[in-house]
């Protein structure tokens, strides 16, 4: 379950989902195919550097990668550093941050609305409506060049996945 320690870790991945190639990059972490991968990382992140350098894709894996939301995971075949979400907690940040990016406020309650119906009906259909009238339509066509059945999973759990406490 997340909790509030976590709220730090919330507002990295708002900076960088707000960057350039900030959503790109963060799509591609949950996807992994083809997994993020440099040739060396950037390594200086002072207050001159976080103003003033280039917010490239080496860049942000590198500031994503020192703090710690991402981590090594080998090498590819040509000898690039090769990165991936550390663990569930990560990744549940990473696609929390998407479904706030691409989805209104009353987007995101209508979809805890359809995942209750679904969970206690089995009737999956509203959630695939729902998907196709307004979560799959914010995608661009370079999106759909990298999706896979990984980015559709990634898609329904954060629609039915919710680890909020709620008030009884």
């Amino acid at each position: 379950m997340l909790d509030n320690n976590l709220a730090m870790d919330r507002g990295k991945l708002s900076y960088v989902s707000s960057l350039l190639n900030g959503e790109s990059v963060i799509f591609q972490a949950l996807n992994e195919n083809p997994p993020l991968s440099l040739f060396e990382l950037v390594d200086r992140f002072g207050v001159q550097d976080m103003l003033s350098a280039n917010k490239d894709t080496q860049f942000i894996v590198s500031l994503l990668y020192y703090l710690g939301i991402l981590t090594l995971n080998g090498e590819t075949e040509l000898g690039k550093l090769r990165f991936k979400i550390p663990n569930l907690v990560a990744r549940k940040l990473y696609v929390e941050r998407l479904f706030e990016i691409h989805l209104t406020k009353s987007e995101r309650e209508q979809t805890g609305k359809l995942a209750q119906e679904f969970f206690q009906t089995g009737d999956l259909q509203a959630i695939c409506d729902f998907m196709e009238q307004h979560y799959f339509k914010v995608f661009d066509n370079r999106d759909y060049k990298l999706a896979n059945e990984l980015t559709i999973k990634t898609a329904f759990l954060t629609v039915l996945y919710d680890d909020s406490p709620r008030a009884t």
